[in-house]
């Protein structure tokens, strides 16, 4: 069985991966029938484009939720005067991980989406 990584389970992370993978799924659903629909490769890139907007906002979203349910702000003020171990880090870091992996891949999900469709 698949475990997940440190981190991963985090309820807002785990909607940020929902959020990522819903846009992605439309674009996948969406890319045959919008090639073919409108004859122009301009119209995948440009329902990725709208898309991508929409998804920014609600990523905003969720992680200015994430980081005061995780009191970022403080973690950073510690982390600047020295007064926190680095032990205490740990799941942060794990999290912040996971973030950077998700994002990392959905760009690159998108790239390859807008390539393609460049290429059609």
């Amino acid at each position: 069985a698949k475990t997940a990584p440190p981190g991963a389970e985090e309820p807002h992370l785990a909607v940020l991966a929902l959020v990522f993978e819903t846009v992605a799924g439309l674009l996948d659903d969406c890319e045959a029938a919008l090639a073919g629909g409108f004859r122009t490769p301009v119209a995948p890139a440009f329902v990725a484009e709208a898309l991508q907007a929409q998804c920014d906002v609600q990523a905003d979203k969720v992680l200015r939720r994430y980081a005061e349910a995780r009191a970022l702000a403080d973690v950073a003020a510690a982390m600047q005067a020295e007064s926190i171990a680095a032990r205490d880090l740990d799941a942060i870091m794990d999290e912040l991980a996971v973030v950077s992996h998700r994002t990392s891949t959905y760009i690159h999900f998108l790239n390859h989406v807008v390539a393609r469709a460049s290429a059609a």
